[in-house]
Order: structure tokens, then C-alpha cells, then sequence
């Protein structure tokens, strides 16, 4: 599978010679696929079909590379073959990628919606993240807070007289 792998990326940057190109056809032809290449099976399907490989028509050498032109079009070909025929199953693939997200970083999450549980990810992302964005402000200005108290506590302390220090503690207190 690994090496499937490594000819769809190579097929993609427009490096594969015509046999690979047959070989990545012949593979999506099988009818058990493993799920993550499932997506691409109209893609490699739709130009199995189109490669003529079972013609009796004459084809390029396996090991010539296609020309500029066809790489080209080969590639707007593929972009369109993806959108059109395996935009469902990446869409998908995609739409699970992004609720693992999802779960990996708020799982367990809820929010309360019109006084009724709600605990569907896709759904109440935004306030989860709207949540934690005012955590970090509030976090920030504790910080800030802190740091502010740290430098009048030094300045204090760099005071020797301890009425002078008392009276500007009140000061810096009101």
C-alpha cells in the first residue's frame, strides 16, 4: 500500500512513467480498497477508462514520459475527475478528518443551546472557541495584573523610609 501511496503523490507532481499510471488503473479496479485510498477510486477509475491501454490501438513506450502539454492536461483533467466524480467520498473523508479534530481537542465538550444540551463539535466550535479566547484575555490581563503588582512591590522595597514606603502604598492601594 505504502507503494500506492508513493505513485498517487508521484502521479500528482506529474513524475509517474504510463506503466505506473496503469498500475495505480489496475489497482483501483480491485473491489476491496482500504479506506483511505477509497477516495481516489473514480479518480484512477475514470482514467483507466480513458487510458485505452486495452485497445488494440498502438501506445507510447511504458517508460516514455508524457509531454508538457499532456501533463497539463492531465492535471486539470485529475483536478476535475477529483471534484466531479470523488468530490463525495473526499468530502467525507475530509468531514471525518475534521471531526477527529474536533474530538481530539474538545471531546467531552458541551454547551447549553436554547436551555437544552448540546454536544455535537460542528456545532458549538464557535462558542468553545469564543470561550477560550476570553480565558487568554483574562489570562493575559492576570498576567499583566501580576506583573504590574511585582514591579510596585519592588519599588516598595527599594524604599528605605517606612513611613514614605507606607504612604505610597496607600497611594498606589486607592
Amino acid at each position: 500500500m505504502q507503494n500506492i501511496e508513493q505513485l498517487i503523490e508521484r502521479f500528482f507532481d506529474g513524475e509517474t512513467t504510463l506503466d505506473e499510471e496503469r498500475t495505480l488503473y489496475r489497482f483501483f479496479q480491485q473491489p476491496d480498497l482500504p479506506a483511505s485510498l477509497e477516495p481516489y477510486r473514480a479518480l484512477f477509475g475514470g482514467f483507466g477508462a480513458m487510458d485505452g491501454a486495452n485497445d488494440s490501438t498502438p501506445m507510447a513506450s511504458a517508460t516514455t514520459r508524457r509531454s508538457g502539454f499532456r501533463t497539463v492536461f492531465a492535471r486539470m483533467a485529475a483536478a476535475a475527475a477529483v471534484l466531479l466524480l470523488g468530490g463525495a467520498g473526499s468530502l467525507t473523508v475530509w468531514n471525518g478528518y475534521q471531526r477527529q479534530q474536533l474530538e481530539a481537542l474538545y471531546g467531552g465538550s458541551y454547551a447549553i443551546v436554547d436551555g437544552k444540551r448540546c454536544d455535537d463539535l460542528t456545532k458549538i466550535r464557535p462558542q468553545i472557541e469564543s470561550t477560550l479566547a476570553a480565558a487568554d484575555r483574562i489570562e493575559h490581563s492576570v498576567k499583566q495584573a501580576d506583573a504590574i503588582e511585582q514591579m510596585e512591590n519592588d519599588v516598595l522595597n527599594a524604599i528605605s523610609d517606612k513611613a514614605e514606603r507606607e504612604e505610597l502604598r496607600k497611594l498606589l492601594n486607592n
